[in-house]
């Protein structure tokens, strides 16, 4: 085994899924996570970067930013490779593809695709949820370095999304009743593309750790943490009951590594069992809640070293 001593450089990739349980069913929505700098998707470390998206949620296939932190989500590219930062109003014929006119309340995600068929994005379908039904949502996380592989880990907590409580993990008890209506397709473990540590959860794990098993290579993609959240179609009104008036967020925070931490999988597995070294800077305790605040949608990371 060989395992390389150089410092290792890490990044937190933040994200959230907010849902509240009520009569109606569940809305949830995504929202941006961030410690200190606000609405900054830039990754950039000693010449490492990542970025996280998910466009089966939310459309976005990658994201701009400029030198006053402002973050530009881009949902595709035109025939000569301009980006292209939304569509009016979501009007697939009248794309933006100038920042300056870029506006959050009217540069939307297209409601169609090229056929002029609706696109079910998760994000919407999340609104209205009834046992059965389920919202796409893919986090999946690309390396942007230029010539430079990377290593990837994710921890994910369940946290309150308001009251006294909001932004701190959620108790034992309730992930319980959580987990009593939810279904999440993670690719994890034997068969998978993640590796769960401790493999797998029992209804009491407010937090989870994944490894991704291969190293992402430059401007390359690993495949999504999971692919869907569910409303378990046997869930009955009494277990849905128990957690009416419970708003949760699903809160996943992600390290990126240099290549040169491991070998291999094995190593990197080993590697970051032992001496701390992998070490998520934002996690949610008890005693320090994470911001959960909602921006327009957007995903949001604050970079850590």
């Amino acid at each position: 085994m060989a395992l390389s001593k150089k410092k290792k450089i890490t990044m937190a990739l933040c994200i959230a899924l907010a849902a509240v349980l009520g009569a109606g069913g569940t809305y949830s929505y995504l929202t941006t996570q961030t410690d200190t700098l606000r609405n900054n998707i830039s990754f950039s470390y000693s010449n490492i970067s990542a970025m996280l998206t998910e466009n089966r949620w939310d459309g976005v296939v990658s994201y701009e930013y400029d030198d006053d932190n402002n973050i530009y989500p881009i949902y595709g590219y035109d025939d000569s490779g301009k980006p292209i930062y939304g569509y009016t109003d979501g009007d697939r014929t009248r794309p933006v593809k100038d920042r300056a006119s870029f506006d959050p309340a009217t540069s939307l995600r297209p409601a169609t695709d090229e056929h002029n068929n609706p696109i079910a994005y998760g994000i919407d379908a999340s609104k209205v949820m009834v046992p059965g039904q389920t919202a796409a949502k893919n986090p999946q996380i690309t390396n942007t370095t230029e010539n430079t592989d990377e290593w990837a880990a994710i921890k994910m907590t369940f946290v309150y999304s308001s009251g006294a409580n909001k932004g701190k993990p959620i108790s034992a008890i309730d992930m319980a009743a959580i987990n009593d209506i939810i279904e999440i397709d993670y690719d994890v473990n034997s068969d998978g593309a993640w590796y769960r540590v401790g493999n797998g959860a029992s209804a009491e794990d407010v937090s989870q750790v994944f490894y991704y098993k291969n190293k992402i290579a430059s401007q390359g993609v690993t495949s999504p943490l999971f692919t869907s959240v569910r409303i378990k179609e046997w869930a009955s009104q009494d277990q849905v009951a128990a957690v009416k008036n419970l708003s949760f967020t699903i809160y996943l925070e992600g390290l990126v590594y240099e290549y040169a931490v491991a070998d291999t999988f094995d190593d990197f597995l080993q590697w970051g069992s032992v001496d701390g070294n992998v070490q998520f800077a934002h996690t949610p305790t008890s005693d320090r809640a994470v911001d959960i605040d909602t921006y327009n949608g957007i995903i949001a990371a604050d970079p850590v070293v």
